[in-house]
C-alpha cells in the first residue's frame, strides 16, 4: 500500500507542477470506483491534511454535470473499503474520515524520488 500512496502522490505534484487542477481535484462522468478512491487519496495528498470531511469532497469532486449527492453516496461506499484496507478511519465527528498514515512522510518520499 505504501508504493501505491507515494506513486499516487508523485502523480499528484506532477499534476500540481503543470497547474493540471481539475484533474486532481474533478471526478469524469461516470467514474469508477478505482479512479474515485484515488481522488480521494489525492485530495488528501494535494491539500497536506490528514483529516477531511466528505461532504466537503464531494463538492469538490463533482463534475458540472453531476449532483454532489450522488457523488457522496459513492464516496462513502468508497470511504468503507478504504476502511477495511486500513488506509482511512471515521472520526468522532460525522463525515469526517483521518488517513492512518503521515502525508507529510508520504510526500516528502515521493518528492525525494522525483529529484533522483
Amino acid at each position: 500500500m505504501k508504493n501505491a500512496l507515494i506513486r499516487i502522490a508523485k502523480e499528484v505534484e506532477c499534476e500540481a507542477l503543470e497547474g493540471n487542477y481539475d484533474i486532481i481535484l474533478k471526478l469524469p462522468d461516470p467514474a469508477s470506483l478505482v479512479l474515485i478512491a484515488k481522488r480521494f487519496i489525492s485530495i488528501f495528498l494535494f491539500l497536506g491534511e490528514s483529516s477531511l470531511q466528505i461532504h466537503d469532497m464531494a463538492t469538490v469532486m463533482a463534475p458540472s454535470t453531476v449532483s454532489p449527492k450522488k457523488i457522496l453516496r459513492r464516496l462513502y461506499l468508497v470511504a468503507h473499503i478504504l476502511e477495511h484496507l486500513n488506509t482511512i478511519k471515521r472520526t468522532p465527528i460525522i463525515g469526517k474520515y483521518e488517513l492512518t498514515f503521515d502525508v507529510k512522510k508520504v510526500t516528502e518520499i515521493a518528492l525525494n524520488e522525483m529529484r533522483d
